[in-house]
């Protein structure tokens, strides 16, 4: 009598959390379906409505799997109609979509998944919580981080946030292998040629978190005398003091400084 009960205490259970995994596969897979609509309003509410990630993975890790990569594929699909606004000259439809836009990309920030690696990248001229999202993953955002960087139609936007972020990984002081450091520093070197003011600007910024930025002494030397700057209406912005700053601090041995907020 005991062993049927208990059998039949097991059956309940069973069926109790199978019907539980069911209503969870249920919620995700409907999330999933709305994220894949046609229009960023059902997309808008698919991720408003979709079940707390958090929450799915104590019951499912499987299901915080799909789920987890949904996000981020949906970040893909805004990343690739914001980039069709910037070729058109707009911007975001209505100021719905681009607080939705900034939320999907804190979601998906939040997450911490190297998978997500190649999504922040499309969202990196955001700046604040993607650089620093990225720079957290260290050695392997590296050369996903140079690609950008070396990629010139990308416009000087996204590949000074690159080099940015390349700082902030620096600060933080983020494990990185001796190869990726040494295709760091060539990649400053580089940018200090760069026809950008503002990737010049990011890459003497950058200069100043490395280990070995003595090293750098004759090419900023360079900047500090030849650097033409750049003309915005009627304003010079020039680079030369900058370049004679970060000269003065290898010099004295000074400390680097808190990098500046974006």
């Amino acid at each position: 009598m005991q062993a049927a009960l208990f059998v039949c205490v097991l059956l309940t259970s069973a069926i109790q959390l199978a019907a539980q995994q069911e209503t969870i596969h249920s919620k995700v897979s409907r999330a999933l379906d709305g994220m894949h609509a046609h229009t960023w309003e059902l997309r808008e509410k698919a991720l408003e409505e979709a079940p707390d990630l958090g929450d799915v993975s104590k019951e499912s890790p499987d299901e915080a799997d799909r789920l987890n990569l949904g996000l981020i594929r949906l970040l893909s699909t805004e990343n690739a109609a914001e980039a069709e606004f910037v070729r058109n000259g707009t911007t975001f439809a209505t100021e719905d979509h681009s607080e939705y836009y900034e939320s999907l990309v804190v979601t998906v920030a939040a997450l911490n998944d190297e998978l997500a690696i190649p999504a922040l990248l499309g969202s990196i001229s955001r700046g604040g919580i993607v650089t620093e999202a990225l720079a957290r993953f260290g050695d392997k955002a590296v050369s996903p981080l140079l690609n950008l960087l070396n990629t010139p139609n990308e416009g000087p936007l996204p590949r000074s946030s690159a080099l940015f972020t390349i700082q902030e990984l620096l600060e933080m002081q983020s494990p990185i292998s001796d190869a990726s450091h040494a295709h760091i520093k060539r990649a400053l070197a580089a940018s200090l040629k760069d026809p950008e003011y503002l990737v010049r600007y990011s890459a003497i910024r950058a200069i100043e978190y490395l280990k070995d930025r003595e090293d750098f002494v004759p090419a900023l030397r360079e900047v500090a005398e030849r650097d033409p700057g750049e003309n915005v209406g009627t304003e010079h912005h020039a680079l030369r003091p900058l370049a004679e700053q970060m000269l003065q601090k290898i010099a004295n041995h000074e400390p680097t400084s808190p990098a500046p907020a974006r």
